[in-house]
């Protein structure tokens, strides 16, 4: 089996054969969430303007988990080809096409000072909201690019425009809130799940809420209607944790000391989640009725 800077040497020559003579391939060092910086295969086209990228962490992965070389290889190269065959002023120079795939995320703020920078954002709490146009979303992933301010200028908007679609399609965006053990399950349906309790004698204390592609979910946080049903569901007053980009989980406001929850959040960002992927180091709270939420006191 080849080592990392190994497999990293030999994809590329291959890829560079497989992708042909019209296709400027290199491996570049992204900034990613949080300044995370991630080793990518960047591709280039003289006849297109987007520039579609592999990360090669997750693609070593693939590797190590017994995928053989070509496999990896044919996977990179079908991803460019892909994306290359996405028609550029459809996907997003036309505002009217392109208004009802705006998307939000949010990021944590202090942690992305340079990447906000060039992007329209807006601050929500300790964290930023900012916009992706999507191009492709189904079962193997998302397909997306961030607005950056002169996108506005071709598209010939205002920035209080995007933000209109941005919510108006949060509204429609599906979002699930489930058990996180119903998710444990759905992860290990055969695993060891040791110390869960039985699913018809528990009622859960943590909940998962995340979008229906599980791919820059805690955005679903926003959604104060689902929060509200939730609450009034569970007659209780919610803490929201951040657990990553992708997800936030919910709990009853009960007798457990916020600070504990804090101690709780930083440990599981430094112990478990990828730094990539971390979102905040706080806890939010939502009281009912509020339609409202604040960092929790």
């Amino acid at each position: 089996m080849l080592n990392y800077e190994e497999f990293k040497k030999e994809i590329l020559k291959r890829v560079r054969e497989e992708a042909g003579e019209d296709a400027e391939v290199e491996i570049t060092v992204i900034q990613k969430n949080n300044g995370t910086p991630k080793e990518a295969i960047a591709f280039s086209d003289k006849e297109n303007n987007l520039q579609p990228l592999i990360y090669l962490e997750s693609i070593y992965s693939q590797y190590c988990a017994g995928a053989e070389l070509s496999v990896c290889v044919g996977f990179t190269v079908e991803v460019y080809r892909s994306v290359m065959g996405v028609d550029i002023d459809t996907a997003y120079k036309d505002w009217k096409t392109v208004r009802n795939k705006i998307e939000m995320a949010v990021i944590n703020k202090a942690w992305n000072a340079d990447t906000i920078s060039g992007i329209p954002h807006r601050d929500f709490l300790d964290l930023v909201l900012y916009c992706r146009v999507i191009i492709d979303k189904n079962e193997n992933g998302v397909a997306s690019m961030i607005v950056k301010n002169y996108m506005l200028k071709e598209w010939g908007i205002s920035e209080e425009e995007l933000w209109e679609a941005a919510f108006s399609n949060l509204k429609t965006e599906e979002f699930d809130i489930k058990d996180v053990n119903e998710v444990l399950r759905f992860i290990y349906p055969e695993g060891d799940l040791t110390g869960l309790p039985d699913k018809n004698k528990f009622e859960s204390a943590l909940y998962v809420l995340t979008n229906k592609y599980q791919n820059r979910g805690a955005v679903g946080m926003l959604r104060t209607d689902l929060l509200e049903k939730f609450a009034e569901m569970g007659g209780c007053d919610l803490y929201i944790l951040p657990s990553s980009i992708h997800e936030v989980l919910l709990l009853k406001d009960d007798e457990i000391p916020v600070e504990e929850l804090r101690r709780m959040v930083r440990s599981v960002n430094c112990g478990v989640v990828d730094e990539m992927d971390r979102l905040s180091d706080e806890v939010y709270h939502y009281q009912r009725g509020s339609r409202k939420v604040e960092i929790a006191a």
